[in-house]
């Protein structure tokens, strides 16, 4: 993606670090898909992207 990692991995970092957000609740089909999902836990936007997403949000 333009930011250097999967669309999926980058939505589920964004949505774990909203501050009204507990928990995210993912599906996997394939071994592959929950590794993405363990490393999006550890995935630090720059505010340059969460500025993106919020724009495109609003």
């Amino acid at each position: 993606g333009e930011v250097g990692m999967p669309l999926a991995e980058m939505a589920l970092a964004w949505i774990l670090r909203q501050p009204n957000v507990a928990s995210a609740l993912v599906g996997a089909s394939r071994p592959e898909q929950i590794e993405a999902n363990c490393k999006a836990v550890a995935i630090s936007l720059s505010q340059d992207t969460l500025e993106k997403i919020e724009q495109i949000l609003s």
